[in-house]
């Protein structure tokens, strides 16, 4: 499979940064916006990655992005968020207030200490916050809700 090509987008995982390509002929859409000239490329949840010409930041629909294997990935919305673990939950809420974050869009990440989701709008909204966060003391993983395609074998 040749390397992925298009712009390069980045964010952290941890101490690591990775990057993703964006594909600007591809958009995720709702399934019931498909026409008969762009059949779907694939399909996310409810929705369907379909080729679009020329699509952007600011064409309908939402991104959709190469890992550097070669995998289809989107960002369905939401950023995975692990704080200090030795924060309590007056260090935990100050972090979310000095943020902007309101308290009704977080939830807890399953068992993991200090661990959360943050509800966002799909596309680059989760991207741009989860970069964002990534750069705040007391951070230890900030990084977007992905979507990847499953590659079998």
């Amino acid at each position: 499979m040749p390397a992925p090509q298009g712009r390069v987008y980045t964010w952290k995982d941890g101490d690591r940064t990775l990057r993703a390509f964006l594909q600007a002929d591809l958009v995720v859409t709702a399934a019931g916006v498909v026409s008969a000239q762009a059949p779907p490329v694939a399909k996310v949840g409810d929705a369907v990655i379909v080729r679009v010409a020329g699509a952007s930041r600011e064409a309908g629909g939402h991104p959709v992005f190469r890992s550097p294997s070669g995998a289809l990935m989107t960002l369905p919305g939401g950023v995975l968020l692990v704080l200090d673990r030795n924060w309590g939950r007056a260090e935990t809420a100050a972090f979310f207030a000095r943020n902007e974050i309101a308290m009704d869009r977080v939830s807890p990440l399953g068992a993991l200490p200090n661990g959360f989701t943050i509800d966002t709008e799909p596309g680059f909204a989760s991207l741009d916050l989860a970069n964002a966060l990534a750069e705040r003391s007391g951070v230890l993983l900030s990084s977007p809700n992905w979507w990847r395609e499953h590659e079998t074998k």
